[in-house]
């Protein structure tokens, strides 16, 4: 099979599968088939059970197992909708704790306020359930400096943090774990703001 491969479906890859390896599967159960029949995907312990019984050779194995990794990664992400937003604020990013004398760690007031806001626009956003993506570009104006890419304070990781941090709050989703990919970029520009662009993943147009 070639690169090609990813754009067939998980259960037409499969049954290809099985018909040029019949006797590799010849002990299956009818079940286990019907399972795949009827259009489910497997988890991480079926995809090793089809990889091991599929590979005669360590070489075969790696690379059906490469072949249905890329076909599940592509298939579980069907449907793929972008959507970019604009904050008209100065970027921000997230301070270090500080403690209290009783040993207790709290946020700057300033950031406590701009997280607020940054989750008070981001509540009239859409509100994902499914795995997205987020591209996030922090704008910054400086009078002495070129537009153009930014090299100062502050570190990107930081102004990564501190927007998501305030998009959850604001509902964008429900746990930082949706998030699986993650680009950034900083700027010196016209202008202070955040762009940032969602990609969604809907699994329920699966």
């Amino acid at each position: 099979m070639g690169s090609g491969v990813i754009m067939m479906s998980f259960r037409e890859w499969f049954f290809n599968l099985i018909e040029s390896k019949k006797e590799r599967f010849e002990k299956w159960r009818k079940p286990s088939l019907q399972f795949y029949r009827d259009g489910n995907l497997p988890n991480h312990t079926k995809a090793i059970k089809i990889v091991e019984t599929a590979g005669e050779t360590i070489t075969e194995r790696d690379a059906i197992r490469r072949q249905l990794f890329a076909i599940l990664a592509n298939q579980r992400t069907p449907g793929r909708y972008k959507k970019t937003y604009t904050i008209m604020v100065k970027p921000m990013a997230c301070p270090r704790p500080r403690f209290t004398k009783f040993g207790r760690p709290y946020n700057p007031i300033e950031y406590t306020n701009w997280k607020q806001r940054i989750a008070e626009i981001v509540s009239t956003w859409d509100s994902y359930l499914f795995p997205i993506e987020l591209d996030m570009q922090f704008h910054f104006v400086t009078k002495s400096a070129i537009w153009g890419p930014h090299d100062k304070k502050p570190d990107i990781d930081n102004l990564t943090k501190a927007f998501m941090d305030g998009a959850q709050l604001g509902g964008l989703y429900a746990d930082d774990c949706q998030v699986y990919k993650i680009t950034a970029s900083k700027f010196y520009s016209y202008q202070e703001m955040i762009k940032v662009t969602v990609t969604h993943h809907d699994f329920l147009s699966s």
